[in-house]
């Protein structure tokens, strides 16, 4: 096959071949973009050995293996390469497990959880603002931070992706369940920041009813047309515009769901929230949200917090894992499991399931 190979300049090598048809010189066929333009990318060199660099901290062991990764069909598929290799994945174990040694050498720390009335609305409304703002300019990218949901890359095949991530994130409810030989009581579930309602279509399958609430319009404009696009009937929304407001709304529901959203409350709304939800499970109800407790360094102090600017991104913060727990016990709700996961993207954060006893500890207690 008669051919040439020369570098573009971004930095991505290109191979033209003269006729269409033709097979490609490790025996595949060309794909579509072969045929229309007669180019293929080969992935340029020097990127691989910065893949090497930055993931692995070392040098290629050789040029060889450097030329075979240039034959990934992209960035993606290069980049999956590394994070799927034996190497990275032991490095990231050592990390873990140096990671879970220092949890228990960690020193005390700062973080404000018990604040005035007036400090807890003012926490209110800077979140609020942040997330309405987030809803009107990125929705979906806001929700699950990863570029192809920019609303500039968005595209059918982004889209579904989307939502099967939030199906993925359903199925692993129901595994916790199966894990622990609970059965779901369906009656009425509330989801906790429910967005655009990529989560909730799915629990609307496992529940009679969902009630989701968020305090971003934007969101929750966008979770209604796709509900009623998928013709899901069993749904209501709700906008949170205070904390009063909270109190006033919450009906008692049979289970509470909520994930990566707590973590964008600072410690003390983080703290409202759950004492509010926990309080209106029903007896035999149960609970599955997670949120970060141990994320190292993590403090927070109110006055410094609400006299600093909100950050250009969204805000992460954790709630320490005695709080999590005070408030369970202080609800009559047991811990099945807690298990640490990588939802935020850093070490610190947890996933807990918990169910309500049926009759309180007290009366137990008592008797």
């Amino acid at each position: 096959m008669n051919g040439f190979q020369g570098l573009r300049g971004d930095g991505v090598t290109v191979r033209c071949w003269h006729s269409i048809g033709t097979l490609a010189l490790d025996g595949s066929q060309p794909d579509l973009g072969t045929f229309i333009f007669g180019v293929r990318n080969m992935i340029e060199p020097n990127i691989v050995r910065a893949f090497y660099r930055v993931l692995l901290k070392r040098e290629p062991e050789n040029e060889r293996v450097v030329m075979e990764k240039t034959h990934a069909p992209n960035i993606e598929a290069l980049l999956l390469s590394f994070v799927n290799c034996l190497e990275i994945r032991t490095k990231l174990a050592d990390a873990t497990v140096s990671y879970s040694s220092a949890i228990f050498e960690m020193p005390p720390r700062r973080v404000d959880y018990d604040i005035s009335a007036e400090q807890l609305r003012a926490c209110f409304d800077r979140v609020r603002r942040e997330w309405a703002l987030l809803g009107e300019q990125e929705p979906y990218w806001s929700v699950a931070a990863q570029d192809r949901f920019r609303v500039a890359n968005l595209d059918d095949k982004a889209m579904n992706k989307f939502f099967e991530t939030g199906r993925a994130t359903a199925v692993q409810l129901q595994n916790c369940l199966s894990r622990t030989g609970r059965k779901l009581a369906k009656g009425l579930c509330l989801e906790f920041g429910c967005g655009t309602g990529r989560v909730t279509r799915y629990l609307a399958e496992l529940f009679d009813h969902v009630i989701g609430i968020d305090v971003s319009p934007g969101h929750l404009k966008l979770a209604t047309k796709h509900l009623q696009d998928a013709g899901i009937s069993n749904v209501s929304l709700k906008l949170l515009g205070s904390p009063e407001e909270l109190i006033s709304i919450l009906p008692e529901f049979d289970f509470l769901f909520s994930t990566i959203v707590f973590q964008h409350n600072p410690p003390p709304l983080q703290k409202f929230f759950l004492d509010n939800f926990l309080k209106k499970v029903r007896p035999g109800g149960g609970a599955y949200f997670q949120m970060p407790t141990h994320t190292p360094g993590y403090e927070f102090q109110i006055e410094k917090y609400l006299n600093s600017k909100p950050p250009m991104h969204f805000e992460m913060h954790d709630l320490p894992m005695h709080v999590v727990f005070e408030t369970l016990n202080r609800y009559d709700l047991v811990p099945i499991e807690v298990l640490m996961d990588g939802r935020t993207g850093m070490l610190g954060s947890h996933t807990f399931f918990c169910m309500k006893r049926v009759v309180p500890h007290s009366v137990v207690a008592g008797a």
